[in-house]
């Protein structure tokens, strides 16, 4: 027999306000709690002289407090000389610094010390989980990339108190790799601590599984290595962040032998004997006699092997897409309707609205890993003044534009925002009623500017709008008339009566006669896409991807990048649902064509059949290429970002709001599409998402969450 009474000193929380000291202090009364039940070496958890740091941002100059210059150190050699004084060997973990001659490295780091208080062995994490960047979407961050390098000493075995001891830390325990190579190097102990949190913000799903992916692989890897594994927690709420507790020691067969049962400070101990652990590794797993070495290959000498993952969207689907052969890269002139001087007018009189901010736009790194992209960029229109959408720019620009005419043709004077919306010009402004047709959004942007500049509105719906979007506009004040037919069919509606009562038509659609009103509405989308490239700095896009419609948008956004990026070459992308494919016709015979039939589509924002003809003509000089998608990828888009992929935040994207993001994925996965889009790694890609959850029911139901339930993963939503 070789016997060790092994002992897990499992650490409550510690405050962020806590001194060393004091954590030192409840590490001492764990040893002689340890000494007491007659143990002989101890193991404390991960980091254990300080609150879990990586959840917090701190600046570079700020770091050093929370690191260790030396071990021991003047606070922490009390531990170690009560330790010898116990003869008590232990392990231990915590964030070292080490500066050499011209650099400063941070690790964090787990140590082995005999019971004459000799550190003997020292082990640097290498399997370091989180991200690097803050993220303010997290409720916690999990900075353990930014704050230290992996771990440059390998995976060691040494000798301890007459049994071979290898160290690994936290997210080690996760990795088959951490106990194959303990396993091959003779290890027949095993110490690891850990700061594991309950909820893990990337696969909330899988939070209830915490305790079992704990236990998992340390069961499976002490079994198949045949080793001791002793892991000593970090528990309890600390700071906030529900840490997840479960010390435990388990025996070579995969056995736990003891479990803690608290969340706080708490010790437990088992009886070891490393005579069991030959006769796993003899009888069980005898690799020298078993093992196949020349068939793992692929683990040996690939350091990431690529392994084919499943395609993010079904690409067995029809998808159409066409290049602009009729491009002719005209420059933006002086005297467009998109000229520099009129898109910053409206830039700053939207800046000047109650309420205004930039919507953020979001780095989706892990959709642009997965997908095989430098670089994704989601610019978030959900927020958008309250209102849910884009459109909120266009509509209510529009209204105030034209109240400003009509106030400058009764008295002569030019008026801004505050003047229309302090009521002071409401005896001149309520003789306006504007109006026009939509699908939601847009309707709801005149409606939201006519009741915030004093003047009356009408909207027209179609048969297909949702109740959910007829009673969104309802609450801005605006009668909703509802007629049948399809979108197209209301436009022509409110064009006619608008003629007949006087009303003034606010739309998005221009025809003949009719182009100032939707230059307005146009000029107020572009607002967002010089946030986008304001928002990038440096960082410009090769591609950009947008949502059809009837084209006011896409043209606008797609006019501005062109003015603001036109010493670059930008791929510039529309994408519209299949079967209401109205640019996609256009472009492919180059002149505005209508696409009649049935325009349904659950993206319901870009159910249209006609283009609009101002929008073509900057569609046909400023587009590169067309696509279009089914439904199917739409609702597939939705609940990716729903979910987030490989950690990004997750985020609320409506039906409307997706076509562009859509359109991007099946052109990545699709080689022949790839090349004539040149789509490559090398790609960087914005996409504007028009619109969040405008209809919560219909989200809900396509989703399977309600928005309120994604947007509480990210707090500061």
């Amino acid at each position: 027999m070789r016997p060790l009474r092994l002992g897990v000193a499992q650490l409550g929380p510690i405050p962020k306000d806590h001194d060393r000291q004091s954590v030192v202090q409840r590490q001492i009364h764990l040893l002689h709690q340890a000494s007491d039940l007659g143990a002989q070496f101890v193991v404390f958890p991960e980091l254990a002289f300080t609150t879990f740091f990586p959840r917090f941002q701190i600046a570079d100059d700020a770091l050093d407090p929370w690191f260790e210059d030396e071990m021991p150190g003047a606070v922490t050699s009390e531990l170690f000389e009560c330790a010898v004084s116990l003869g008590l060997g232990f392990s231990i973990g915590y964030a070292e610094r080490v500066e050499t001659a011209d650099q400063i490295h941070r690790y964090n780091t787990s140590i082995l010390v005999n019971p004459q208080g000799e550190i003997v062995g020292k082990y640097r994490k290498i399997h370091l989980p989180g991200h690097d960047e803050f993220e303010p979407w997290r409720a916690f961050q999990h900075l353990e990339k930014r704050y230290f390098e992996p771990g440059d000493l390998g995976f060691d075995v040494w000798p301890v108190m007459g049994a071979r001891v290898g160290m690994c830390i936290c997210n080690d325990r996760r990795w088959p790799e951490t106990w194959r190579v303990l396993g091959l190097a003779g290890a027949e102990l095993v110490t690891l601590g850990y700061n594991t949190p309950v909820h893990y913000p990337p696969v909330p799903q899988h939070d209830h599984l915490q305790s079992f992916h704990h236990l998992l692989p340390m069961q499976a890897g002490a079994y198949q290595n045949g080793t001791y594994v002793a892991a000593a927690a970090k528990a309890g709420l600390e700071e906030g962040s529900v840490l997840l507790g479960h010390s435990c020691i388990i025996a070579p067969t995969g056995e736990v032998i003891a479990m803690s049962h608290t969340q706080g400070d708490e010790l437990i101990v088992a009886d070891c004997d490393f005579d069991k652990c030959e006769e796993i590794k003899q009888h069980i797993f005898n690799f020298e006699m078993h093992r196949q070495p020349q068939h793992y290959r692929l683990i040996a000498e690939s350091p990431t092997p690529k392994r084919p993952l499943p395609p993010l969207l079904n690409t067995d689907v029809h998808c159409r897409h066409v290049v602009n052969k009729f491009r002719q890269q005209i420059a933006i002139s002086d005297d467009s309707p998109f000229a520099s001087v009129l898109c910053q007018q409206a830039n700053e009189t939207i800046q000047s609205w109650p309420g205004y901010e930039f919507s953020p736009i979001h780095s989706l790194s892990g959709l642009a890993e997965r997908s095989g992209i430098a670089s994704i960029w989601y610019k978030d229109e959900a927020g958008r003044f309250g209102i849910g959408s884009f459109k909120s720019l266009g509509g209510a620009y529009a209204v105030s534009e034209l109240l400003k005419q009509h106030v400058h043709s009764q008295t002569g004077q030019l008026v801004g925002a505050e003047q229309l919306t302090d009521g002071s010009l409401e005896n001149l402004t309520r003789s306006i009623t504007v109006t026009c047709a939509t699908d939601g959004n847009h309707g709801r942007s005149v409606a939201w500017g006519a009741k915030q500049f004093g003047c009356n509105c009408i909207i027209y719906i179609h048969k297909d709008v949702s109740r959910g979007r007829e009673e969104a506009i309802h609450r801005f004040g605006a009668d909703v008339l509802r007629v049948d037919g399809n979108y197209d069919d209301s436009v022509r509606q409110a064009a006619a009566d608008a003629e007949q009562h006087g009303r003034i038509v606010v739309s998005d659609t221009s025809y003949p006669g009719y182009v100032d009103i939707p230059a307005d509405v146009m000029r107020g989308y572009t607002v967002l896409a010089d946030e986008a490239l304001d928002q990038l700095g440096e960082q410009v896009p090769t591609h950009v991807f947008l949502q059809g419609g009837v084209g006011g948008f896409a043209a606008a956004i797609a006019a501005r990048i062109r003015d603001r990026l036109s010493d670059h070459v930008v791929r510039i992308v529309v994408v519209e649902p299949e079967n209401a494919a109205c640019i996609f016709e256009s472009i492919e015979i180059g002149k505005p064509v209508a696409v009649t039939g049935d325009l349904e589509t659950v993206m319901a924002g870009l159910s249209c059949g006609e283009v609009s003809i101002l929008a073509f003509e900057l569609l046909k000089d400023q587009v590169d290429d067309v696509m279009t998608v089914p439904d199917s990828l739409s609702v597939a888009c939705m609940r990716l970002l729903a979910k987030g992929v490989q950690g990004d935040r997750p985020l609320v994207a409506g039906e409307s709001a997706v076509g562009g993001l859509a359109g991007l994925l099946f052109a990545r996965q699709n080689r022949e599409l790839a090349v004539a889009m040149d789509l490559s790694e090398s790609s960087r890609v914005l996409l504007i998402g028009t619109e969040g959850a405008t209809d919560p029911a219909i989200y809900t139901q396509i989703v399977g969450s309600t928005p309120e339930h994604i947007n509480q993963q990210c707090p500061d939503s």
